[in-house]
């Protein structure tokens, strides 16, 4: 008696072509993605202009605390203009 998956059919579930892929025949079990490309074109540029400012303030001589500032205000910045950008 076998008590493992037979992909040959047996008793146990059919095995999945690709585990952890949804369909993408349009059926109720197909899961929309977490984020579009849109939404993470628009954070991932944000990340990235936030640590380019970040680490250029701290190196240009700016105190750490307002480095880090400087690069959250940037990311922010970005992420309201290229959604604006993007409509």
């Amino acid at each position: 008696m076998s008590h493992g998956i037979s992909p040959q059919g047996g008793d146990g579930p059919p095995l999945d072509p690709q585990p952890g892929v949804p369909p993408r025949d349009g059926s109720p079990s197909a899961k929309p993605p977490l984020f579009t490309l849109r939404t993470l074109l628009v954070l991932s540029t944000a990340v990235v202009v936030g640590l380019v400012i970040g680490v250029l303030s701290f190196m240009g001589g700016v105190a750490p605390p307002l480095a880090v500032v400087a690069g959250l205000s940037a990311c922010g910045l970005t992420v309201v203009g290229l959604h604006t950008l993007l409509d």
